[in-house]
C-alpha cells in the first residue's frame, strides 16, 4: 500500500497544475475548465486507433466520439464535481484536436521519456516513476494514458506559448482592474477596507496578463476553426 501522505501531496499537485494548464479556450464562457479538460480526456488522438462508439464530430478527417465526451464528462464530475453539457465537451475536445496537430506540425509535441520527466518534476520531491504509477494504480488511473494525456498538454502549452504573444497591462487597465475588484469588495465586505492598488498590484498584473492570454487564444481557436474541415454528424435515431 502507497503512503497515503504521498498520495495526498500528489493530489495537491495534480490541482495545482491543473490551476496552470489553461490551455485553450474555444469558448470564452467555459475557458476556465479548459485546463482540466486537456488532462483529463480519454488520451492523445491516434491515427492508427480509429475510436469506437457513435461520432459526433469529424475534425480535419479525425473522429470524436460520443464515448470521448462521455469520459470527459465523467471525469469533470469525478475530479471536480462539475457537470458539463455535451456540446460544451465535444466543443472543447474539436479545439484540442486543432490546437495538437498545430503542435504536431511544428515539431513541439515531447516524447514519453520527456513527458514522464516533466511529470515527476511537478510530483514531490524524490517520487520515481513507479511509486507513481503505484499510487495512480490504487486510484484507478491507468498510468499510460494519464502520461499520454499529459504529453499533449505539454505539446498544447508548448504551441501556445510560441505562438501567442501577450501584450503587457497598461496602467490603465490595471486601474481599472482594480476599480472592479475595489466596489466588489466594498459590496462583499463593506465595513472592511479592501487591499490598496500597490499591495495588489502584481497580482492583479497576473490576472490581467491570464486574461488577455485568454482572450488571444480564443482568437486563435476561431481562427484555426476558420480554416478546419469541422463535420458535425447527425445523432443516431
Amino acid at each position: 500500500m502507497a503512503d497515503r501522505k504521498k498520495l495526498v501531496e500528489i493530489r495537491q499537485a495534480v490541482s495545482q497544475n491543473r490551476k496552470r494548464w489553461i490551455v485553450v479556450a474555444g469558448i470564452a464562457a467555459v475557458a476556465v475548465l479548459v485546463a482540466v479538460l486537456v488532462l483529463v480526456t480519454a488520451g492523445a488522438p491516434e491515427n492508427d486507433a480509429p475510436p469506437t462508439g457513435e461520432v459526433l464530430a469529424v475534425v480535419n478527417g479525425e473522429q470524436i466520439t460520443a464515448e470521448e465526451v462521455s469520459t470527459v464528462q465523467m471525469r469533470m464530475l469525478q475530479w471536480d464535481g462539475v457537470r458539463l453539457e455535451k456540446e460544451q465537451v465535444l466543443e472543447q475536445l474539436i479545439s484540442q484536436a486543432l490546437i495538437f496537430r498545430e503542435a504536431e506540425e511544428k515539431g513541439l509535441v515531447p516524447t514519453i521519456e520527456e513527458t514522464e520527466e516533466e511529470l515527476l518534476a511537478t510530483m514531490p520531491k524524490g517520487m520515481t516513476a513507479e511509486e507513481l504509477r503505484q499510487i495512480w494504480r490504487e486510484q484507478g488511473i491507468i498510468y499510460d494514458q494519464y502520461l499520454e494525456q499529459h504529453r499533449v498538454t505539454l505539446a498544447i502549452n508548448r504551441f501556445l506559448d510560441a505562438t501567442i504573444e501577450v501584450p503587457e497591462p497598461t496602467e490603465e487597465e490595471l486601474r481599472e482592474f482594480y476599480e472592479g475588484y475595489r466596489e466588489y469588495h466594498r459590496q462583499r465586505s463593506p465595513d472592511e477596507d479592501p487591499p490598496t492598488f500597490e499591495e495588489m498590484r502584481s497580482t492583479i498584473v497576473t490576472v490581467v496578463e491570464e486574461q488577455k492570454r485568454q482572450e488571444a487564444t480564443s482568437v486563435l481557436i476561431q481562427e484555426l476553426r476558420d480554416q478546419a474541415d469541422i463535420q458535425y454528424m447527425e445523432p443516431e435515431q
